[in-house]
Order: structure tokens, then C-alpha cells, then sequence
């Protein structure tokens, strides 16, 4: 829910189209869905993960695809799932693709999750502060799209970097 909430606010800011936002909506609730294949001990693990481990969680894109791709949503849904994970810069998962070869609605989804996921408090760390958080995706700004996540800043900047907490939280 947090990163549909986020995602939805973005869409706002960069004024996307209706079907744009549903799009979000359904991406943002379905996008984990590849995780039931993940055996448990891995999502949890307090420590840090082995390689075979961060390819049996990368698969969860990949297994999220087989599950929903043959639901017809209407809209790109699966596509965005698919290319969520992926970075502008080619470090993204599940096929390193680049810069425009990544949906526009992908790239939002990008900036969402990740924040969230920065947030969030995870079995191997506590969750960072707002703040924190924004201060490590601005270092890594070339992994993301520059107009997503300057409206990730300015919703921040509207009346503080808490306000995106209230907007998570719907």
C-alpha cells in the first residue's frame, strides 16, 4: 500500500493519465506477488545474502510474470512489474536493461519502491529516516529517472521531508 500511495502521488506531480495512475494501483499490489516462490529463510535472513540467494530473490520478477501474464488487465501491468527492478543505468534486475529501453511507468514504480524500501525496516536493518532516505537516492540519482525523482523532491520539499511519510501512509 505505501509504495501505491507513493506511486499514485508521483503520478500526480508528473500530471500522468488516469489509466497511467490504475496502472500504478495494480502494479504497486501485484508486484510482489512472484515472492510465494521464495523459500521464507531467504526473505528473512538477518544476515547478509549469498549469491544464489540474491538470484532466488531476483527470480521473484520473473515468477510474478508467470503468475499474472495471463490476466488481462487492460493495461501495461505486467510490464511495469517486469521492469520495475531495472535502473537507468543498466544495474537493475531482471534483464540490466537501460535508459529508454525502460517504460516511463517503470520508472516511476523504480522510485517508489525504492524509497519505501529505504523507509521500511527490513529483518537485517531498522528503516532510515525520510531524509536519510532522500539523501541516498540523490546520490544515486543516475539509476533513476531525473523528472520521477525531482517530483519525489518536490513533494518532499512541499511541507517537509515527513510530509512523505503522511503520504505513504495514505
Amino acid at each position: 500500500a505505501r509504495v501505491e500511495n507513493l506511486a499514485v502521488a508521483l503520478a500526480q506531480r508528473l500530471k500522468l493519465t488516469d489509466d497511467d495512475s490504475q496502472t500504478l494501483r495494480f502494479a504497486a499490489r501485484l508486484a510482489q506477488v512472484g515472492k510465494i516462490h521464495i523459500p521464507r529463510t531467504v526473505l528473512t535472513k538477518k544476515t547478509k545474502l549469498t549469491k544464489d540467494e540474491v538470484k532466488q530473490i531476483r527470480a521473484h520478477v520473473d515468477h510474478a510474470v508467470d503468475i499474472l501474464s495471463d490476466i488481462d488487465f487492460g493495461l501495461p501491468v505486467v510490464q511495469v512489474i517486469h521492469q520495475m527492478y531495472e535502473r537507468l543505468d543498466g544495474s537493475g534486475y531482471p534483464h540490466q536493461k537501460k535508459g529508454p529501453e525502460i517504460s516511463a511507468l517503470a520508472r516511476v514504480m523504480a522510485v517508489a519502491d525504492v524509497f519505501c524500501a529505504l523507509i521500511a525496516p527490513r529483518a537485517y536493518r531498522k528503516g532510515k529516516e525520510v531524509s536519510e532516505a532522500l539523501e541516498i537516492m540523490q546520490q544515486d540519482a543516475k539509476q533513476f529517472d531525473a523528472e520521477v525523482l525531482q517530483a519525489l523532491f518536490d513533494i518532499a520539499d512541499k511541507q517537509g521531508p515527513d510530509h512523505l511519510r503522511d503520504v505513504i501512509h495514505g
